[in-house]
């Protein structure tokens, strides 16, 4: 694949915004000079900023790299595409319809419009064929609905009606939008569904602003995530219309594998900040509500929290850009998994190394009053424990007490700590 024309879901309709190709082994992209001089070009991303000049691969391909799924998803779409795993492009005019945020890719003898959106019934107990073989079985339905999530875990992308998680599962064709991201544990980790889930009620009912989500049953429990990129119009079509986001990585210009922060790279407190001074459009609930998430992952052992698990989310007339809702809330660490965050927090990484002093650093990195940040730690540190446990009592899926405990023993020396 060499050409690809990128449009936007603007205005109920998708308006050409430009042109990825591919120049020998580089990719380019530019604006289309109509675009630019339309009534109301938006930038599609902070780090591809509106201009007439092409953007390299360095300026461009963090951002567009970074829509595509990773990890074991994508060496599957590799596998079955025929492509290798860095040729993005290729794989971007597969999985061209329904991508995160409100972009599509057509190849230049194509139009969305030839893209007719439609749903089709998807029997519950498919679900049992996506938990057999998470990342085969997530790969060929993305394949089949030309959908892109990205992400390392196995999932995939549906539209649900009703208020039954085992019933009105539909699978989205064309430009038809899907509403839920329904995540496919793999059999190392049966109950991983249980805890995301607690971890997101529990950061819910500290009143951060999370993304809505309910377990599927199962064999083993899936975890059904209500897009915050997807929204029903008032008294509109009962068809979801499709809202921008970019996560903070695309944002900074880094392609996916810079979303860890690593000795060698700035620290990634000071970018989100650089990035929400530029972008956000309500500064001061932006920056408290990123370092009161930060501090919920520091407490639950969220040790995954790296820049792709914080976005922008833009307004539906592209005007306004502001933190999206929590999402990919999990407990690591009683998982067994590393104790070394994403993002450090002042000079530290290491979770259990963190002290006071870190967090004043991490609230100068923010540009805030460190009483913010205190304020949320011992909030949160009071609230969590019960929430966990409450939520855990109403869910009936299996061994949710126990994953409830598992992270309260967890984060108790962290809670006291500090």
């Amino acid at each position: 694949m060499d050409t690809l024309e990128v449009f936007r879901f603007y205005n109920g309709e998708f308006e050409k915004t430009g042109t990825l190709g591919r120049r020998g082994r580089e990719t380019t992209f530019a604006y289309d000079p109509q675009y630019l001089t339309s009534a109301h070009p938006d930038a599609l991303s902070f780090s591809l900023p509106l201009r007439s000049e092409p953007f390299p691969p360095h300026e461009h391909a963090g951002f567009f790299e970074g829509i595509i799924p990773e990890g074991r998803m994508r060496q599957e779409l590799s596998h079955r595409l025929g492509v290798p795993p860095s040729d993005w492009l290729s794989m971007l005019a597969r999985l061209n319809c329904e991508c995160v945020g409100a972009l599509m890719f057509c190849t230049p003898d194509t139009h969305p419009e030839d893209f007719a959106p439609s749903y089709e019934p998807f029997a519950f107990e498919r679900f049992e064929e996506l938990l057999a073989a998470p990342a085969y079985a997530a790969t060929l339905e993305v394949e089949l609905t030309r959908l892109s999530l990205a992400g390392a875990q196995a999932k995939v992308g549906l539209c649900h009606t009703g208020d039954d998680p085992s019933d009105n599962w539909l699978a989205p064709f064309g430009t038809a939008p899907s509403t839920h991201i329904v995540k496919i544990p793999d059999e190392r980790h049966p109950h991983l569904a249980v805890n995301e889930y607690l971890c997101m009620e529990a950061a819910r009912a500290c009143g951060l602003s999370v993304a809505e989500a309910f377990i599927v049953p199962g064999k083993r429990p899936l975890l059904a995530v209500r897009r915050f990129d997807r929204m029903f119009a008032d008294g509109g079509a009962r068809i979801p219309i499709r809202l921008h986001q970019e996560d903070f990585c695309q944002a900074a210009g880094l392609p996916p594998y810079g979303k860890y922060e690593f000795e060698t790279t700035d620290n990634y407190a000071a970018i989100a900040n650089r990035v929400l001074n530029r972008c956000s459009s309500d500064l001061i609930r932006d920056k408290t509500e990123l370092a009161r998430q930060i501090a919920f992952d520091y407490l639950v052992g969220n040790c995954d929290n790296h820049l792709k698990n914080y976005s922008l989310l833009y307004s539906p007339d592209w005007e306004r850009r502001n933190l999206a809702p929590a999402y990919d809330l999990v407990s690591t660490t009683v998982l067994g998994y590393s104790r070394v965050m994403g993002v450090s927090v002042g000079d530290t990484r290491n979770l259990d190394e963190i002290t006071t002093a870190d967090w004043r650093l991490f609230a100068d990195d923010l540009e805030i009053p460190g009483s913010i940040v205190f304020d949320a730690l011992s909030n949160l540190s009071d609230v969590i424990p019960e929430a966990l446990r409450s939520k855990a009592a109403e869910e009936p899926a299996p061994h949710a007490r126990e994953v409830a405990e598992a992270i309260i023993d967890d984060m108790r020396p962290r809670t006291t700590a500090l």
